[in-house]
């Protein structure tokens, strides 16, 4: 049972060459532990000397280090394998929380509730980069939207029960890839909310290169996973849809900037790389779907 030490929140903060945005990051999150009991835990793979940074500036954080690349999801597992708190919050070092993020996941963490997701800004700094980026991950989290019960969110900016995480620990172990988590938990009867109040604001974060590895890297793991809890018919039809799938991102991306009002000139103008990034993940996902038809087909 939990003691009277336990904290109130765990923040798992993954962190990947996030030197120039981590400290603003950890020290928004800092000023708000004079109203909780906060565990933060940076789980930082990086080589542009995040971890040193971390280890001079703020000793009293537990920093975990990945010497070998590893993927987002994997750092969240890690850390939230190390955490225990009542509530386990997640984010990236590239991510700056408001100064009330956690009062109001606390607030919004209430029965029926066991996950909770907020909203994601983009910087008033970012580059086209950061705003391609930005639209490809995380335009469903753009303001204003209004408060509801959804099936997933972004791990980027989310919080969980600790102890609705506890039966899906066999999944987090591979990695806290949260659509399978939120699908899980979902599929159990369990809800999340999705709420405007809980804001965290994207600041500069990976380059093209980078991202466009990592967008293809996400679409090979969920390809992968998808395909094999589907019929083979209904797996041959996804397969042949495939060069449909980065019209359907693009096409839900500017219905979301145009029915929110926002942003419409920065969307324009970061549309090509945008599409590279697009085009990345539909690659990675036909590639998961191809991985998933063979795997399953070995293990029948």
């Amino acid at each position: 049972m939990p003691s009277d030490k336990t904290p109130d929140v765990s923040i798992i903060v993954a962190s990947k060459n996030a030197c120039q945005t981590i400290e603003e990051c950890l020290l928004s999150i800092e000023r708000q532990k004079k109203h909780y009991s906060l565990e933060v835990i940076v789980v930082d793979q990086s080589n542009d000397g995040t971890s040193q940074f971390v280890e001079d500036k703020f000793p009293d954080i537990r920093l975990i280090k990945f010497p070998k690349p590893t993927l987002i999801p994997e750092l969240w597992s890690t850390g939230i394998e190390a955490s225990s708190g009542h509530i386990i919050a997640i984010t990236i070092a590239q991510f700056i929380p408001a100064s009330n993020w956690i009062s109001s996941i606390i607030e919004s963490l209430q029965p029926p509730y066991s996950a909770v997701g907020g909203a994601i800004e983009n910087s008033d700094t970012a580059s086209l980069c950061d705003w391609a980026l930005y639209f490809c991950r995380y335009s469903n989290y753009m303001l204003p939207f209004t408060e509801r019960e959804v099936n997933d969110m972004a791990g980027d900016n989310a919080a969980y029960k600790r102890e609705a995480l506890e039966p899906y620990k066999g999944i987090i172990k591979k990695g806290f890839w949260e659509h399978q988590v939120n699908a899980a938990m979902t599929k159990d009867g369990l809800k999340i909310l999705l709420t405007p109040d809980i804001v965290t604001v994207h600041k500069k974060s990976f380059g093209v290169i980078s991202f466009s590895i990592q967008r293809f890297l996400h679409g090979c793991h969920y390809g992968k996973g998808r395909l094999p809890n589907f019929p083979i018919i209904k797996r041959l039809v996804f397969i042949l849809a495939s060069p449909l799938i980065p019209l359907i991102h693009l096409n839900r991306i500017f219905q979301r900037v145009l029915q929110r009002n926002r942003h419409k000139a920065k969307l324009i103008l970061s549309s090509p790389i945008l599409f590279l990034f697009i085009m990345c993940w539909s690659i990675g996902e036909f590639c998961g779907y191809i991985s998933g038809i063979f795997r399953k087909h070995e293990s029948s």
